[in-house]
């Protein structure tokens, strides 16, 4: 098996303001029922959060979860937990129309930092 590395391999720029790839990343999507109970426990016991509410984000340390649409959230781990956390999702979820899936890999994060920040997002 190789080994993962990110996207553009911790590239950066500096200038106006400073942008630097953010390294791996886990990275989940979880789509069902986000108002059935089994969902939110299971997203509870996996990731320490409650479902996150409209357009918003719950976070807890580095694990996170996004609500993305009615029936999708992106969770967010440390990338060395997604196969246990998908394992753990899996299971809870037997009984439930889910799909879990690992979407690591299809993203690149960034941190961008200076006085300007905000007008290049």
């Amino acid at each position: 098996m190789s080994n993962a590395i990110s996207a553009l391999d911790g590239k950066a720029y500096a200038g106006f303001v400073d942008i630097t790839e953010a390294g791996l990343q886990g990275m989940i999507t979880l789509r069902g029922n986000l108002a059935s109970a089994a969902m939110k426990k299971a997203v509870k016991a996996a990731i320490g959060v409650d479902l996150p509410a409209k357009s918003s984000i719950a976070t807890k340390d580095a694990k996170a979860a996004g609500w993305m649409s009615p029936d999708e959230l992106l969770l967010i781990v440390p990338y060395a937990d997604v196969t246990q956390t998908i394992e753990s999702l899996g299971k809870a979820l037997t009984k439930e129309h889910a799909l879990v899936a690992d979407v690591s890999d299809a993203r690149a994060m960034f941190r961008i930092k200076g006085a300007k920040a905000t007008e290049v997002l």
